[in-house]
């Protein structure tokens, strides 16, 4: 046991006397990861321990530079045009100069991570369930008009008006706004 290979630690991966067998079955990981920790410890020192990218190194199905190029291209030109330049007039474009477009959405990725599309906030989800429920009864009570009449306005997931009933009494709106059984 030498201090190049780490305080209590030999070439056979045995820390302390044990075995990566046992190694393995304490820290709960297969045999074969003791094995893979061991053999980077011995090739890089204590920054093998440290955590790694889980992302690929290659991206065999991405879009060629060139391409990227003429996308981006092809959506300056259309702009100093004054012309639409979504990631569907490309698409066209690219078919009607002879050569192979890439599915829209992979041009809005494109223009995406090049900074030509600046991300909008998605609306609110609906409701779990999709059921919408009626407003709380502050909205009943106000009369319409002139005549005296109640109304009772039942709102939908996201806020729109679903159904407006009238009555003759302030009860009867209150009443229409309650949950059924």
């Amino acid at each position: 046991m030498g201090d190049a290979d780490g305080p209590g630690r030999d070439h056979s991966g045995r820390r302390g006397g044990r075995s990566k067998r046992e190694v393995a079955r304490d820290y709960g990981v297969s045999r074969r990861r003791v094995q893979v920790l061991v053999a980077r410890y011995l090739a890089e020192g204590e920054t093998a321990f440290e955590p790694r990218s889980r992302r690929p190194r290659s991206n065999p199905s991405r879009v060629g530079d060139d391409v990227e190029d003429a996308i981006v291209a092809l959506r300056k030109q259309l702009t100093a045009a004054g012309y639409d330049a979504g990631a569907q007039t490309i698409a066209w474009h690219l078919r009607e100069q002879a050569r192979s477009a890439p599915p829209v959405s992979t041009i809005w990725r494109v223009l995406s991570r090049r900074g030509f599309v600046t991300p909008q906030p998605h609306n609110a989800p609906a409701r779990p369930g999709g059921v919408s429920k009626p407003t709380s009864p502050t909205n009943a009570g106000r009369p319409t008009s002139s005549t005296g009449r109640f109304v009772a306005i039942h709102r939908g997931a996201r806020g729109h008006v679903r159904h407006a009933h009238t009555f003759d009494t302030q009860k009867q709106a209150e009443r229409a706004l309650q949950p059924r059984r």
